[in-house]
Formats: structure tokens, C-alpha cells, sequence
């Protein structure tokens, strides 16, 4: 079988847990004994109505530039001023909807599986539907009802924003209903089906796919400053931003009298300030951008992964894989993570922003690292991850492609 997979960002330029799904499916799919292309973009201009075809690890790759006034790759850099002109041009791309058409038409794939797209453009499931190829997209986030990904739980009145209720008929209107759609947590399907997206489509939630084979290591390792064991934390939401809730969590750290260490991977806006305050503070360590596919060390490294976001989340890969690696995980319960950890089995949750909750998740852990019995917890990590692996995920696919 011939499988096409779309996505804005794909390696060597992945950065997120949505183009890293998708790439695992790339490698699912070869690994199986598919023929396996993918349509992507690149961050500098390049028009073509074509796109320029390159081999990556057997898998054939379609690079090309989405006309825009600005790559989509560095888009944070674009003047606030501009980011509506540049939204416009993105969701009505008919560069991207011509590229993609006659991609499909040269390639004439069995099944197109599209993950996110934004800025490659919102023409892609036209182009895809004028082929008249079996079809079905994964969601990873919220842009389809809010542009910036950025929803909160107690957002602002998001439907007395006009533009933005303008943007979701738009969105609504320009994905019509592929044949599937996908969603790693049944919070986000719920989401879309209560804002009336993809009325008739077949509708699955499929968790993401754990890292491939990652090696079984021990938990909650004894490390010593003085007498006591450190409780070594890992911060992995990749983002230094307000909204990931790293400013909660090191002020709630800064309070907490037990040893600990904590290492922040990830850049963002609130990084270089941090990085000033806390430069004489040796329980911090900031260690800046690292691909996913070199956070093995760090995970084996790791006591206990922590993401405080106040934000949404939908099903973060850096849970998934933290557990792969039989890390638990302690995480804001928001949007989809509920449905990842089981409270006191692989990890805990706490309510957004309550640091009193978050050192009582801390304390525990810390205790079974001071009695040194940490096998429960390694092995539920580790089965969780285990049901999700990535020939799981294709099989499920595959069947659901098949009715």
C-alpha cells in the first residue's frame, strides 16, 4: 500500500510532538513493508507547483514553500501587526491547494493521513478531496477554533470574540468531513464535536505512539547531597512560556525545603530572565532546545517528569514517551493528560496553578525515593507505554481504514 502524510513541519525541521507522530507513522509504515511519501515545507522561499522530491530514511519527502508573507517556521518573529494578514493568506493557500493536488495526482497514493497543517494551509483537505483519495487527519491541538493554540480553562469569553467565531466557520467550512479524524485524547474529540466539526466523519481517539523500544531503566535512582537522596525533576514541555506554567513552578520549587534538581529543556520567551534570576541557584539547570530523539539520556537521568501548564493540553508526547521509559509523570489536570496517568500508579496530577497540591504530588514521590520502592510505578509506566506502541497504532489505523 502507497501512504502520503502531510504535515507543515517534518524532519530534519521537526521541533513538536505533532510532526514527531507523524514521522512515526512514516517509520511504522516502512517498517511494514509499505511505500511511504510525505509533503511537507521548508523555511526558506521556493516556489514551485510541484515540490522537490527527496529519499529520508525510506520514506520519499516533497519539500516546498507555502507562499506566504512570512515562513511559518519563524513565524514567532513576525510583527503582531501582520500575524492577520499572514492567518488569511494560510487558510485560503492556493499554492498549497495546486502543490498538493498534483503531488497526489503524480503519486496516486492508497490513503493521505494529514496531521497538523497549519501553515501549509487549510486548502490541503480540498485538494486532497478533488483527488478523491481515502482521507483522515489528526488532530494534535485547538487552531482550528483558536489561531494561537492557546486555550485556557477558564478562558475569555471565546464566543463574544467576533473574528474568532468568523475564524471558526472558516476553518469549519475549509475541512469539511474527511472520511476519518483522528484524536489522540477523547478531550479534544469532544472538543471539536462540541464546536460542530466533522459532522459526518468517522470519528476515533487513538493515543499517540510510545518512543520505539527505549531501553528499560530504573527508577527513581538514588542520587545523595549529604544524607539525603535528591528528587531529580525534569521539566519537558519544550516551551519556557507563561502559559506552560514555568513560572508557577519554579516559584512553588523555590518554596519546597526537600533536595531536588531541576533540569528545563525547552526555549521560550521567559527563559533568558530566568536564567537571570536563577543563575546562583544550583537546583535549576537550563539546558535549552534538545530533539526528541536525543532526551533518552535525560530521561534516564530523571526521578519524575513535571508539566505545569495552566494552559490546554491535548495528549503531550513527552508523557508518552517519559513513560515509555518508565519515568512517572506529575502534570496539570487539563484537557487530555487526565486520561494518561493513573493517579498513584504512573504518576499524579494536581489542579492548575495550586502549588499546594503540586509539593503534596512532589512529597510522595520524594518518599518512595527515600524508602527506595519505586517498582510499582515503573512497571505501570512502562505498561502504559507498551499498549501504545507504534504497531498498535497502525493496526488500529489500518482496521478503522478498512471498514
Amino acid at each position: 500500500m502507497k501512504v502520503c502524510i502531510i504535515s507543515t513541519l517534518f524532519s530534519p525541521y521537526s521541533r513538536g510532538g505533532a510532526e514527531i507522530v507523524a514521522e512515526r507513522v512514516a517509520q511504522g509504515f516502512v517498517a511494514q513493508g509499505h511505500e511511504v511519501m510525505v509533503i511537507t515545507t521548508v523555511p526558506h522561499p521556493r516556489l514551485s507547483l510541484q515540490g522537490r522530491g527527496t529519499a529520508v530514511g525510506g520514506v520519499r519527502v516533497y519539500h516546498y514553500f507555502p507562499f506566504n508573507i512570512w515562513s511559518f517556521h519563524s513565524l514567532s518573529k513576525l510583527p503582531a501587526l501582520l500575524r492577520p494578514l499572514w492567518h488569511i493568506l494560510d487558510m485560503f493557500n492556493v499554492h498549497t491547494f495546486f502543490v498538493v493536488r498534483n503531488i497526489l495526482k503524480k503519486e496516486k497514493p492508497d490513503l493521505v493521513l494529514s496531521h497538523n497543517i497549519k501553515g501549509m494551509g487549510y486548502t490541503v483537505p480540498a485538494a486532497v478531496a478533488s483527488c478523491h483519495i481515502p482521507y483522515a487527519h489528526t488532530l494534535h491541538d485547538v487552531q482550528l477554533v483558536e489561531p494561537s493554540g492557546l486555550l485556557f480553562p477558564t478562558p475569555l469569553p471565546l464566543r463574544e470574540r467576533v473574528w474568532v467565531r468568523g475564524y471558526i466557520h472558516i476553518t469549519k467550512f475549509l475541512f469539511g468531513s474527511p472520511q476519518i479524524v483522528i484524536s489522540p485524547s477523547t478531550f479534544l474529540m469532544n472538543f471539536y464535536t462540541s464546536h460542530r466539526f466533522f459532522k459526518k466523519s468517522k470519528k476515533i481517539v487513538l493515543p499517540n505512539s510510545a518512543a520505539p523500544n527505549p531501553p528499560l531503566i530504573p527508577l527513581l535512582q538514588r542520587g545523595k547531597q549529604g544524607d539525603l537522596p535528591i528528587l531529580r525533576l525534569l521539566y519537558g514541555s519544550g516551551q519556557v512560556h507563561p502559559s506552560r506554567g514555568i513560572l508557577f513552578l519554579i516559584e512553588a520549587l523555590q518554596h519546597w525545603q526537600t533536595p531536588f534538581l531541576l533540569t528545563v529543556i525547552g526555549t521560550g520567551i521567559s527563559e533568558p530572565s530566568l536564567k537571570k534570576q536563577l543563575q546562583h541557584d544550583h537546583r535549576f539547570i537550563f539546558k535549552g532546545y534538545i530533539p526528541n530523539h536525543r532526551l533518552g539520556p535525560m530521561y534516564q537521568a530523571t526521578d519524575v517528569l513535571i508539566l505545569s501548564s495552566i494552559c490546554i493540553e491535548n495528549a503531550p508526547l513527552t508523557i508518552t514517551d517519559a513513560l515509555s521509559y518508565g519515568v512517572p509523570v506529575i502534570a496539570s489536570r487539563v484537557g487530555g493528560i487526565p486520561e494518561m496517568i493513573q493517579e498513584g500508579v504512573n504518576g499524579f496530577t494536581f489542579e492548575p496553578g495550586n502549588a499546594q497540591e503540586l509539593i503534596h504530588c512532589l512529597n510522595q514521590l520524594y518518599e518512595l525515593k527515600q524508602k527506595n520502592a519505586p517498582q510499582p510505578f515503573r512497571t505501570a509506566a512502562r505498561a502504559w507505554a507498551t499498549q501504545h506502541s507504534i504497531n498498535q497504532y497502525l493496526k488500529t489505523l489500518l482496521s478503522e481504514y478498512k471498514k
